[in-house]
């Protein structure tokens, strides 16, 4: 499972996704601080997603790649994805690696947004949930 936040103007959006497509996607206003424990219950709220979505997938276990952000080092975020079950991978900061996530299927999301004028919170959430409305979930 990958995660990937996506910052603008307006407000932040995180989408969790796995090889097979989006899982969720997580949206918080603009001005908002995603602090440990907005990360707990969002990563509560996307165990429910991977038990909707991906039957069996939590008695298999499940890689969580993240990045390195400071948030996910505090003591909330890492109770949280103990609860969960989540194996936690790391995003190496200088990898010369290509990581999925940098290359599928976010520069798509930034190819269609490309030019677009988003007024308001909403329409930036209402632009990426469009997007990935045709991908498979």
């Amino acid at each position: 499972m990958v995660e990937k936040s996506l910052d603008d103007d307006l407000c932040q959006a995180t989408v969790f996704c796995d090889w097979q497509g989006i899982l969720m996607i997580d949206s918080l206003d603009k001005g908002s601080t995603v602090t440990g424990e907005y990360y707990a219950k969002l990563m509560h709220r996307f165990r429910g997603s991977i038990k909707v979505k991906r039957r069996g997938k939590l008695t298999q276990g499940v890689p969580l790649l993240r990045d390195n952000a400071p948030v996910l080092k505090s003591r909330f975020s890492k109770a949280a994805i103990a609860e969960c079950d989540f194996v936690k991978i790391n995003h190496q900061p200088y990898s010369r690696d290509l990581v999925p996530c940098d290359y599928l299927p976010f520069p798509n999301l930034k190819k269609t947004l490309r030019g677009t004028k988003l007024r308001v919170d909403d329409e930036l959430r209402a632009a990426v949930e469009r997007h990935f409305a045709d991908k498979p979930n």
